[in-house]
């Protein structure tokens, strides 16, 4: 059994992997996801053509399938299924599935096939930090109305559709400064407002406290 951790290189699969062949040549291999597949799970392998020949590979990802063609010997087979290695690029690769199995098949040159052989792997998820992202500087004239900070600004979370808290922290401040929060009690779905000390979020039916405002006065942020 493999363990993963999110975010690792890729990481071998079987490296004590033992391969015989009393017909002599191997013409094929098919290693795939057998369960578990999620999106950015990937089976790789380099091929080192000094030990492993002429094999060549192709990977399927809407399948988990890594496919090993061109007849070889059966150490030059071993050599390269020594080689496959596991990885993904999910930043939530256990949504779905904590776990993966891995079948491997190989055909010989008279088209017999090897009993089934199989591989676990543990996946293991890290949580993610919330991301901030298209923050511009905004530059304000003197007397001019209210206006919007940062209009563009987009937060992510590769692996959390909910957040549990945040802050904005306004410093530099000086008399006749003002930070606000509209104060609409439009309740469209999305709509965020002020009302008291408390910052709301509307579901598009009702006003949910999402947070509260310190420091300044009440009309002010």
């Amino acid at each position: 059994t493999l363990t993963y951790t999110e975010g690792q290189p890729g990481q071998v699969l079987e490296s004590g992997f033992t391969l015989n062949d009393l017909d002599g040549q191997i013409v094929g291999a098919a290693i795939k996801i057998s369960t578990g597949l999620t999106t950015g799970d990937l089976l790789s392998l380099t091929v080192d053509p000094t030990t492993m020949g002429g094999i060549t590979l192709t990977y399927t990802a809407s399948t988990g399938l890594l496919t090993l063609s061109g007849s070889a010997t059966a150490t030059q087979y071993q050599a390269a299924l020594r080689a496959v290695k596991y990885s993904s690029t999910s930043t939530n690769p256990t949504a779905l599935y904590s776990s993966r199995t891995v079948t491997w098949e190989i055909t010989d040159s008279t088209g017999l096939k090897n009993t089934s052989v199989i591989t676990s792997i543990a996946v293991i998820s890290v949580n993610d930090v919330p991301v901030l992202t298209d923050l511009t500087a905004k530059s304000i004239p003197e007397r001019a109305a209210a206006q919007s900070l940062d209009s563009s600004v987009t937060l992510t979370d590769g692996d959390s559709p909910n957040y549990f808290e945040g802050s904005i922290r306004v410093t530099g401040l000086l008399d006749g400064d003002v930070v606000s929060i509209s104060s609409t009690t439009a309740s469209a779905a999305g709509a965020i407002r002020k009302a008291g000390l408390e910052i709301q979020w509307s579901d598009g039916s009702t006003w949910q406290k999402i947070g509260t405002v310190s420091g300044g006065v009440a009309a002010d942020l």
